[in-house]
Parts: structure tokens; sequence; C-alpha cells
């Protein structure tokens, strides 16, 4: 009895020990970020509170039905142990099984994440910028597709992501001149946009940027239809009659503060007093004062009136896609090393590690991702001009916005279906760049180490292109018209290739032959066109293997994702078709037969003819006329004592173009004994 009172004493008092302390826990880690309750020791602390207060409940309830006396004996101690130790039990089967948000076990990396059960939506503009109409197209088709860019102070903040009194943070790239930085008509859109919310907007904008020491809003070379137009100027421009101003943070990246909830008012940087265990990243963030007078911390929101507003502060990353000679592709998670500060704990040593995540999710997460491919820098890593410096004759004009809630996704598909397909064309070798390669080193590998510590973090970004809904607006069309499907190209014939076009693809076009999924050809550049269709003659090479598997495509090379392909295959048939014997004839050994063939244009002046049994070769003949008039025939007796079978065949074969063969449909069948060959001249 003895040791039975000891039990129920040590739980009693461990049960509402460690109950009452994953309380505070969970309240302590998660109160100020929710998002933390995905992480595992949250969720297991957040399950043993959660029975601590059930059990305990059972106090007052078991009372009021007459039973105290039970209730405060040691059975119910016990069951509230008992409890305590399932309650673990089940957390630990919850953590180990890979719930939502599961960590690495021991904080090693590599760990597989689940993917959401929920897309992803992409939302693309094709030939249009913010210079002609291309971010009002934009919203309304992310409107159209249930993406709400603004919020109505009637309705719940998911319906909508810009209030009418939000201060927005419009996060662009300030480092670099020329084609490098943010395109500024692009932000000149975006601003007017949100100044033309329908409520009215009384709400502040900040274009803001940390270029690491040589940031500047005032370039006087750069990303825009007029290059003199900075981005200074163009703020410059709303800010009379609205609050819209810039900030720098270069100037205030080697300064290190404290929150104003600390009593420091100072403008300046906060830094993470240790690096993040799995990422090795020392995470800082930008605290200042805009033009206006509005505090705010970049992490915790607007500070005003004593305490911190996050609700209301809002974040538009907005980057410009572009390679990268260290880490392949720039964009919006390569964005985020403009937020924090590269002299207080630089991003770049951990981007394999994951660290662009950790910065996304210790910082701000933007409501609203807009990816400048208006002109963009494709040159891979490893080539001369590589970015994310971009001069003028490097970038390639794209003219092409993409926006999505979702980061990784949206650079994912930004690198795979716009930049990789730009440098493809102008023959790079796109390996380091794709998506879709994990080696160390390549983009796809620190891709989806930022998408684990972001999945961590809480929010449902995603990889898996399968779970990627992409909407495409576009008044740029390609539409081939032949060959469109069952057509057959005979080796050697003019075909000519045709196409209709709407809007204004670009000057030129690319048109690849496909055998299957396989290019077998390409002609990198032709003009489009005029008056809405365009051709392209050529001669179907000799050299082409026959077959029923071809498509023809035909892709803008100013917009590689506006293009068409055929519906369907067309057929490429042999210059030389062997006409008799063809399958199912009887050949009498000692009669006359006669080999016969057509051919087409000029598959050359000779044919090689062999005699086939099965698929070995016992007879052949090596040269011999190829005919005139496209008629063409040679003459033999079969031997009297040839083996007889039903499984001989002919081939006809150029002597110029070995692709230029025919062999008979099916099977002949010959009869009588073999004692010589087929053919004198095996």
């Amino acid at each position: 009895m003895h040791l039975k009172h000891r039990i129920i004493h040590w739980f009693r008092h461990s049960f509402f020990f460690f109950g009452i302390m994953s309380i505070l826990w969970v309240l302590f880690r998660s109160g100020a970020k929710p998002s933390r309750l995905v992480y595992p020791c949250q969720q297991a602390a957040a399950m043993t509170g959660y029975l601590w207060i059930a059990t305990y409940l059972a106090f007052p309830l078991a009372a009021l039905v007459g039973i105290r006396r039970w209730a405060t004996s040691g059975k119910v101690t016990l069951m509230a142990g008992g409890f305590l130790f399932f309650g673990c039990i089940l957390a630990l089967i919850y953590i180990t099984s890979g719930g939502v948000g599961a960590e690495p076990a021991g904080g090693e990396l590599g760990s597989e994440i689940i993917l959401p059960t929920t897309p992803s939506d992409i939302f693309v503009v094709q030939g249009k910028t913010g210079y002609n109409g291309g971010v009002a197209d934009l919203l309304q088709l992310m409107e159209s597709n249930g993406l709400h860019f603004y919020q109505y102070s009637d309705t719940p903040a998911p319906e909508g992501l810009i209030g009418s009194d939000d201060v927005v943070i419009i996060k662009v790239n300030s480092q670099w001149p020329e084609r490098g930085g943010t395109n500024t008509d692009l932000v000149e859109a975006v601003i007017a946009s949100i100044l033309a919310h329908p409520e009215g907007f009384t709400g502040e904008i900040i274009v803001a940027d940390n270029g690491q020491g040589r940031g500047s809003f005032s370039w006087p070379q750069s990303n825009a239809e007029d290059p003199g137009q900075t981005i200074q100027t163009v703020v410059d421009s709303f800010s009379g009659s609205h609050k819209v101003s810039t900030c720098l943070w270069d100037s205030i990246r080697n300064t290190a503060v404290r929150e104003y909830d600390q009593g420091d008012i100072r403008d300046g940087y906060i830094v993470s007093a240790s690096e993040h265990p799995r990422t090795k990243l020392k995470v800082s963030y930008p605290k200042f004062r805009t033009k206006y007078g509005t505090n705010i911390s970049f992490r915790n929101g607007v500070w005003e009136n004593g305490s911190y507003n996050n609700s209301r502060l809002k974040l538009i990353n907005m980057p410009v896609l572009k390679s990268h000679s260290g880490y392949e592709v720039t964009a919006s998670l390569k964005h985020y090393v403009g937020v924090v500060s590269v002299s207080l704990g630089d991003p770049h040593a951990s981007i394999d590690l994951g660290g662009l995540g950790t910065a996304l999710v210790e910082t701000r997460y933007p409501e609203l991702n807009i990816l400048d491919a208006t002109w963009i820098n494709a040159v891979p890593q490893g080539y001369p001009g590589a970015g994310p410096a971009t001069p003028y004759r490097v970038a390639t004009r794209a003219d092409t916005l993409a926006a999505s809630t979702d980061p990784v996704a949206l650079d994912y598909y930004a690198a795979k279906y716009i930049l990789m397909p730009i440098a493809a064309t102008a023959g790079y070798d796109t390996a380091t760049m794709d998506p879709d390669a994990l080696s160390p080193g390549y983009f796809g590998s620190w891709l989806r180490a930022a998408e684990r510590e972001i999945r961590l973090g809480g929010f449902p970004v995603t990889s898996n292109e399968s779970l990627m809904h992409v909407f495409i607006a576009t008044g740029n069309s390609i539409t081939i018209s032949y060959p469109d499907g069952n057509e057959e190209w005979p080796q050697g014939s003019s075909q000519t290739i045709r196409w209709n076009y709407t809007g204004d693809p670009g000057p030129t076009v690319k048109i690849e032959a496909l055998r299957g999924d396989t290019v077998i050809a390409t002609v990198r550049s032709t003009p489009i066109g005029t008056d809405g269709s365009g051709s392209y003659s050529l001669v179907v090479p000799y050299e082409t293997r026959p077959g029923s598997e071809f498509t023809i495509r035909v892709t803008s090379n100013r917009y590689p994702m506006c293009g068409d392909a055929s519906d369907e295959a067309f057929t490429v048939t042999p210059a030389i078709t062997l006409v008799t014997p063809n399958g199912g004839e009887q050949w009498i050994p000692g009669s006359s037969q006669t080999i016969r063939w057509h051919y087409t244009s000029d598959p050359g002046s000779t044919v090689r003819i062999e005699a086939l049994r099965e698929t070995t070769v016992i007879a052949t003949i090596p040269q011999h006329s190829m005919g005139s008039d496209g008629t063409g025939c040679f003459n033999l007796i079969v031997p009297p004592k040839i083996l007889p079978g039903s499984s001989y065949r002919i081939r006809v074969t150029s002597t110029r173009y070995p692709s230029c063969t025919d062999v008979s449909n099916a099977p002949f069948t010959v009869g009588g004994e073999s004692l010589t060959p087929l053919m004198s001249d095996r």
C-alpha cells in the first residue's frame, strides 16, 4: 500500500505540473506566432495541456452529481496519470508518423515533407507589362479565379489581400541598374492599383529594399520603357496626394537595435541572438520610421498606441526573374536576401540549407508575390553574363508577369516555363536552373530546402507540379493549321508548315519537329508572318526515319509560353514503297518473279535489294538501278530447291539514304527445297 500511495502522490503532482507547464509553453511559444502550432513540440504540448484541462474539469462536474468523494480520491488521480501517459504516447505516435509540419528528427536535413492537400494557384499574363495594362489584367485574372486583391471593411480578411487603410511594403530589387532591378513601370502600376482601392485608400505605401550597400532608387539607367524613369521618380509622382514613400534599408543595415516594445525607437535591424539550428542563418529584419511618421517592425507590424498592429502591415514581394551566377535562379525566394542584413548574418551561406525559407518564416511572409519577367537575364550559371547584374545587352524581353501567394510554386513554374525555355532557345545548357534537378548546388535542391523550412513554419507551399493550378491570360496566340494530324509526308517531299496568330507574339517564331517527345530538328528563328498568318516551307529529309509519331511545334521567341503543336501526329512515309511482294504471295520454285517498287522525288540512282527469312538477311543485291519515272523493278528466277517456308520478305533501300527504305508489309511463302541461295550474289 505504501508503494501505491507513493505512485498516486507522484502522478497527482506530476500531472498537475506537466499540464500547467504544457499550457504555458504553448502560450509562450505560439501566442505571437500561431503558425508555430504546427511544430511537433507545440502539438505535443497542446495535447498534454488539453488532457490536463479535460481531466481537472472532472472535479467540479463530479461534485455537481454528488460524487465528490470519488472525484477527490486516488482513483481519479490514477486516471489522470493514465490520461497523461496515453496522451504522451499519442503525441509521440503523431510526431514520428510525420504529422503536418513534422520536423526532421534531431534537426537533420533531408526529411521528407508531406505534400499539401490543397493546390497552389499561379497567375500568368503574357504579352503585357506594367507599361501597357499588364497589372490590371493580372488582378482581373486573380479575381476571376478566386484570389481577391482588395479586402473590404465588411468582409473577413481571407477574402482579400489589401485593405483600404493598410500599410503596404512593396519589396523591390534596388541593387542593380539597367535590367537587374525591378521594372519601374511595374512598380508604378502596382502602386496605382493599391491606391485605386474601391473603398478609397487611406493607408500608406512604402517601396523598400536593402541593396546591401549598393542599393539605389535613382539609378540613371533603370529597368523601364523609359530608362530614365527611376523608382524614386515614380514614387514622387504619387507622394503629393498620397502617403507613398521609399525607404532604403541600406542606411540602417549595420545598426543592431531592439524592438519598440523594449523601449528602442531607433531605426536599424533586429538580429536574432543565435543561428537557426537547421539552416545556420542568423535572422535579421528592419525596423524603421517612414517619411510620414509610421513606426514599422518588419516582423511584428505597425507600432501604434504602445502596441503592434500586425494585421495592418502587408507585404508585396516584387522580384525580377533572372539567372544567378552563384545560385542559379533569382525569383521570389532569393529576393529575401534584400530583407535581411548581410552584414549581420549573411543568408548566402545558408541557401543550400534552406535559409531563404527561414528568412520568410521568421520575418514576414508576403501577402502576394508579383514576379517581374518583363526583361530577364536567362544566361545560366557558368556562362559569361549570368545574373544577377543584367546589362541591357544581356536581357531578353519576355513581357510576362506572374503572381502567386505561394513563392515556392511561383519560383518552380517561372524557372521551368519562362527562364529555361528562353535559355534553351539561346543554346544554353539549362541543367543548373531546372527546378526538378535535385543534385547538390542545383536550383531544385535549394528550392526544396527552402520549401522544407517554409512548410515547417506552417505555410502550405509546394514544389509538386501536380498541385499547381496555372491560369494564363494572353492577347497573343499561335495556332498551327498544317500539319495538324494524320497527314502523310513522304521523304523528300516539299511541305509547308502553316499557322495563324493573334495579337503581337513578337517578330519571330521557333519551329521544332518532334518524334514523340524528342525534338529532332529546329528552326530557331523565322518571321512570324503578316496579317495574322505565317508559313515555313521545307523538304522532308530523306534521312528521316519513317514513322507515325511526328508533330510540329511553333513557339514565339519573345513569349516562350505562346505557341502551339499539331493536335495529332502525322506520318513520314518512305520515298521508296515496295509494291510486290508485299505479303501473302506464293513463289513457286523455278518460277519467274518480279520485285517492284515506287519512289518519289530523288532518293538516289541505285537501290540495295535484300531477301529476308524472319529477320535474317539471306541474300543481297548490293546495287541495282533505281528505275525511271517513279518505278523500279528487279526480275529473278526462284531457285528450284529453295528451303520452303512462309516467313520470307523483300527489302529495298536507297544506297544514298539508308533511312529511305521499305520492306514487305507481311511475309510471303516460298515452296520447294533450297540447294542454292535465293540470289546468286549473296
